[in-house]
């Protein structure tokens, strides 16, 4: 068993929405994520993104390197022991990774500005639960421990301060913070509204864990977040997990405003496979643990349908679900 078990408080995920496990990642592990980050790198990927924007005519930075399945695997002792941590500290269940550009990723500072403070949303959009979904985000390349770090809005804090918001934002994503004039407006961008500004900057709230190359900062689903800065040259990697049995609705992945339907258009070789998948089983909702069992299989014998047409699909599907009942909150078996 790994000394870093016992004394981290794993509860702290139920209050803060984060916790700090220093040292999570040997030397050798680090170096094998490096490696596999370097070999991630494809000659002619800056010219094929280039080509691929504006084909899409749809400019947004989501074009990033993927940890390959051998390379988690080299870890995944120590992701599920943290698993059966968390499970026997908070509520909070998981037990089956996310993987491909819905998921697992590396994420680097070089050439991206970052986004304001926000929650997730591709991940919320196709996954539709953030408490059970752990974000295991380790710095694999780290120069400066007080630069480039990951900023985040304790949830505790945010309660304290404005407990209606927190209560809406609770396991849930794709929320966007903009700070103004010393207030912050917020949007929905899975809904497509905007809740009650804050009279106060969200950054007041603000804590930056700072981290050296195989720490852990362990996030739930929910927490908002954005880069500390773009200063330096930090790698990290993060690496998914979520709770099979979560139950994901077609409906819900539907119903949204034009921020949602671009970014899944974006990305609809991925959110294609979610509706085929649905097709499959000939109902409106499955767990996500069918999901994914599914979604190998499937996207073997399809072909990536163009901008227009899955536009035209997505725009037909939100038509239709306009005559269902209103979205029901996503529930575990």
């Amino acid at each position: 068993m790994w000394k870093w078990i016992s004394p981290t408080p794993w509860n702290e995920l139920e209050s803060k929405g984060y916790v700090v496990v220093p040292a999570f990642l040997t030397p050798v592990e680090i170096d094998t994520f490096r490696a596999d980050y370097k070999a991630a790198a494809r000659p002619g990927d800056a010219a094929r993104d280039r080509a691929e924007t504006a084909n899409d005519a749809i400019d947004v930075p989501y074009k990033v390197r993927h940890p390959t399945i051998e390379a988690r695997r080299t870890i995944d002792g120590k992701l599920a022991a943290v698993a059966r941590s968390v499970k026997h500290a908070t509520g909070i269940r998981v037990n089956t990774y996310s993987g491909g550009r819905l998921g697992s990723l590396y994420f680097t500072t070089d050439g991206d500005k970052g986004l304001d403070w926000h929650q997730d949303s591709v991940s919320y959009y196709a996954y539709q639960n953030h408490y059970d979904y752990l974000n295991f985000y380790i710095p694999i390349i780290k120069p400066v421990r007080a630069k480039s770090n990951l900023s985040v809005v304790p949830f505790d804090a945010l309660a304290a301060r404005s407990p209606r918001l927190a209560q809406a934002v609770r396991g849930r994503g794709a929320t966007e913070f903009a700070v103004k004039r010393g207030t912050t407006a917020i949007r929905d961008s899975d809904r497509g509204h905007r809740h009650d500004p804050l009279p106060y900057p969200i950054d007041e709230l603000a804590v930056t864990p700072e981290l050296d190359a195989g720490d852990l900062l362990l996030l739930r689903g929910d927490v908002i977040h954005r880069t500390q800065d773009t200063d330096t040259h930090r790698v990290a990697l993060s690496l998914r997990m979520m709770n099979e049995h979560t139950r994901i609705r077609r409906s819900e992945m539907v119903r949204g405003g034009l921020f949602k339907t671009m970014l899944m258009t974006l990305l609809r070789s991925e959110f294609q496979v979610m509706f085929d998948c649905f097709d499959v089983v000939n109902h409106d909702e499955m767990t996500l643990g069918k999901l994914v069992s599914l979604e190998a299989s499937v996207s073997r014998f399809r072909r990536t349908p163009t901008q227009t047409e899955f536009l035209k699909f997505l725009l037909w599907a939100k038509f239709r679900a306009l005559f269902r009942g209103p979205p029901r909150k996503p529930e575990r078996e």
